[in-house]
């Protein structure tokens, strides 16, 4: 389900006469009802039930009230016994009908003597895309369906809901040393060959400015042997901020199309900014420190700072940092 959906799934009364505005979908249960009859019994279908057609439209209805991406199901049930065929007639179950069209869906043995999945019911599975049952889901809406004509219940359930959506930066630690942390980025690069060193290095500053975790460039040679280079831009796995960095990219660069690389793995260690003085009058320069573990393994001063200092005093820049 999309964002935002109403929690109750509705109740429809629509007049028979106005059927026609279920459209395509209506139209393309009916024809693969039609063919699949014609493959079973080499004959056309010439008449269908009018409860059976009103059930398929109310079904299409609602789940295009509720405006469902995609399914997944559980294995379908094979019951046994006689039922009555979509044209009236008694066959055994799974009806000749369902069979056919049963070909690629997953099936398991029926618990009862009845008929527990239609041919209605697959033709308009057959309209929508079925994936893996997703590991958890958000539930929005249930609907339950009974069929109370029979000793025992047989029961249909509508689940809707939503897959949680991922924390970007969700923190995957070790589980042995924990010496590292990984989280999911996304990756967002363009080739440009009609355009200068200053005007990638603005690109870069406002990128950086913008929400990018990092950004840079590589050189590359692109056809006919002409020099270019690459944008790169990282950021977390959110789509406000790889939409405002897209922005950016399109609005101040000559590129017309930008490669996106979604979920990509990085690992970084954990790390903290000190404040240390300097040596050279009371400034004081940003120092960052990384520790894989508990164990420092990086200590950097920070450019910036050293560069003033160097400017203010005259002091070599090397020593300073």
């Amino acid at each position: 389900l999309p964002d935002n959906q109403p929690t109750r799934i509705p109740v429809f009364s629509v007049p028979f006469n106005n059927l026609a505005c279920c459209g395509d979908g209506l139209a393309s249960v009916l024809l693969i009802l039609q063919r699949a009859y014609e493959d079973v019994y080499g004959k056309e279908m010439t008449q269908l039930d009018l409860n059976r057609t009103l059930e398929i439209y109310a079904v299409l209805l609602a789940f295009n009230f509720l405006k469902i991406k995609s399914f997944s199901i559980t294995s379908l049930p094979l019951g046994y016994g006689m039922s009555e065929n979509i044209d009236g007639s008694v066959v055994p179950v799974p009806s000749p009908m369902t069979l056919k069209l049963l070909i690629d869906f997953p099936t398991c043995p029926g618990p009862m003597d009845a008929n527990l999945v239609t041919p209605e019911a697959l033709a308009i599975l057959k309209l929508f895309s079925i994936i893996d049952r997703p590991n958890s889901l958000v539930i929005r809406s249930v609907s339950p369906a009974a069929d109370n004509s029979r000793t025992v219940k047989i029961v249909s359930r509508l689940i809707c809901g939503q897959e949680p959506k991922q924390e970007p930066l969700k923190v995957q630690e070790e589980a042995s040393e924990k010496l590292w942390k990984t989280n999911l980025l996304t990756h967002m690069e363009a080739n440009l060959d009609d355009t200068t060193a200053e005007a990638l290095a603005f690109a870069i500053e406002l990128l950086l400015n913008n929400g990018a975790v990092d950004s840079w460039v590589t050189p590359i040679v692109m056809k006919k042997g002409r020099a270019a280079h690459t944008l790169h831009c990282l950021c977390i796995s959110d789509d406000k901020i790889v939409d405002k960095l897209l922005k950016q990219m399109f609005l101040h660069t000559t590129t017309l199309g930008i490669r996106i690389h979604r979920n990509i793995e990085r690992a970084s260690l954990k790390r903290s900014f000190l404040q240390v003085r300097s040596g050279f009058g009371d400034r004081t320069v940003g120092v960052k420190v990384g520790y894989m573990g508990e164990e420092v393994v990086s200590v950097k001063a920070e450019f910036d700072h050293c560069k003033a200092i160097a400017l203010e005093t005259g002091v070599p820049l090397k020593r300073i940092s």
